[in-house]
């Protein structure tokens, strides 16, 4: 939240604020509203987000971003723990309850990049526990 200004920070906003620079068009295709989450399992915490999806094309937008999502989400990945290179730089896929969703795993443990699109909505989380949580409660 920026109270100087009186608002609630987007997506767009949110990233900015960690110099995280996604594709081109990656903000076109989303509202700027989001919902952001923290996952808290075994001593650690674990950030999520929810946007609604309000163009198409964000599929393929997603899959060409993966060569560059890892150090594109440095920031946030170092702040919660990350201390070296995915444990394999090309992300893997997997699938919870009819939901496939894609994964690159750090080093240290439950620690990761996953993304997944269900309905209209793109899911982000930075864990596969916590990624199972939201499909749990939106299935």
């Amino acid at each position: 939240q920026d109270t100087a200004a009186n608002k609630v920070l987007g997506i767009k906003e949110f990233f900015e604020a960690f110099g995280i620079t996604p594709p081109e068009i990656f903000y076109d295709k989303l509202d700027n509203n989001f919902t952001l989450f923290v996952y808290s399992s075994a001593g650690a915490n674990r950030l999520g987000l929810i946007a609604q999806i309000t163009e198409p094309g964000l599929l393929p937008l997603l899959e060409s971003w993966e060569s560059t999502m890892e150090q594109d989400l440095e920031p946030l990945s170092v702040l919660l723990g990350k201390t070296g290179p995915s444990i394999d730089p090309a992300f893997k896929q997997a699938a919870y309850k009819d939901t496939i969703f894609r994964y690159l795993s750090f080093p240290e443990e439950n620690l990761g990049v996953c993304w997944t699109l269900i309905d209209n909505y793109f899911i982000l989380t930075f864990s596969g526990e916590s990624m199972i949580k939201i499909i749990d409660k939106i299935k």
